[in-house]
């Protein structure tokens, strides 16, 4: 992870970005990217007749050279490489085509708001995630304790296996201790006649015993892992269960696979991905399969 691609719009949530970018590429070495769109759109929109579109256009560039000079200088560093790129169109597009030009990672705030058409930026981040091919980190809060704890969520799949081994990667620059966490499905008894309550009784034992057996097997893929690996396995709703964890215990990341099969609950990853990035108030990596 050495080339970060950092949209930014000027709001609170992507300076959070580039503060954590900075840290991350102070780590890694390598770039960072710093990425303003002037959407074309918003700017016919909010234009009136009597103000020419090149006069706004050219207002609206000089702000953004602004506030990205002032980034420039704010996170100057020996340790990487920092550039700055201005594009034109609409926002979420002009995002990912600019990673497909081999970046390793996009760190993007979460609900920002627009210096120019003061809109969510929550929806841009949401479209991104959702058609981007490579990891993006959604940044909901900073942390200068640079990712001490961290919480990947396994369930079987390819995608959480990808999101070990990058929480791994990260881990090993940042000294993280790593928590691998399986949650076995609450089985929603259906209230009807002929449930056979014996084979329901034995459910769960066998499931935890499975979860277990899982996490043994994720732990054993970083074996040489040099920081503290927990796993924990616990039974409820996947996603709540992760958030809960997540927040009580205070963890800085959570890592996760997108869309992935698990292997005990047989369900899509995805919704359960979804809601830990909607609805978690920490920050979310997000590892796309390819």
């Amino acid at each position: 992870m050495k080339k970060y691609l950092v949209p930014v719009d000027g709001s609170p949530n992507s300076k959070k970005a580039m503060a954590t970018a900075s840290r991350m590429a102070a780590k890694t070495g390598g770039s960072i990217t710093l990425l303003c769109v002037i959407d074309t759109e918003s700017v016919v929109m909010h234009s009136q007749v009597n103000v020419m579109m090149a006069e706004i256009m050219d207002k609206t560039k000089d702000a953004y050279d602004s506030m990205l000079d002032s980034l420039i200088e704010e996170y100057r560093s020996e340790k990487y490489e920092l550039r700055k790129e201005i594009r034109y169109g609409n926002v979420a597009g002009e995002i990912l085509e600019e990673s497909d030009k081999g970046y390793d990672m996009i760190l993007i705030g979460s609900r920002g708001l627009s210096l120019l058409s003061r809109t969510f930026l929550g929806s841009v981040s949401n479209k991104v995630v959702h058609h981007t091919k490579i990891p993006i980190l959604v940044v909901k809060e900073y942390h200068e304790n640079d990712f001490s704890k961290i919480l990947v969520p396994i369930d079987g799949s390819t995608n959480s296996r990808r999101a070990l081994y990058v929480a791994s990667e990260i881990g090993e620059y940042f000294g993280s201790e790593l928590t691998l966490i399986n949650v076995v499905n609450k089985l929603q008894i259906p209230d009807v006649r002929g449930v056979d309550l014996d084979n329901v009784a034995g459910y769960y034992p066998k499931t935890r015993e499975i979860s277990e057996m899982l996490l043994k097997d994720n732990a054993k893929r970083i074996d040489s892992y040099p920081h503290k690996v927990q796993l924990v396995s616990k039974v409820g709703n996947v996603s709540e269960m992760i958030m809960d964890m997540a927040e009580n215990e205070d963890f800085d990341l959570i890592i996760i696979g997108n869309r992935g099969l698990g292997t005990i609950q047989r369900t899509v990853l995805g919704s359960i991905s979804n809601a830990v990035l909607n609805h978690s108030k920490k920050s979310v990596l997000i590892i796309h399969g390819n």
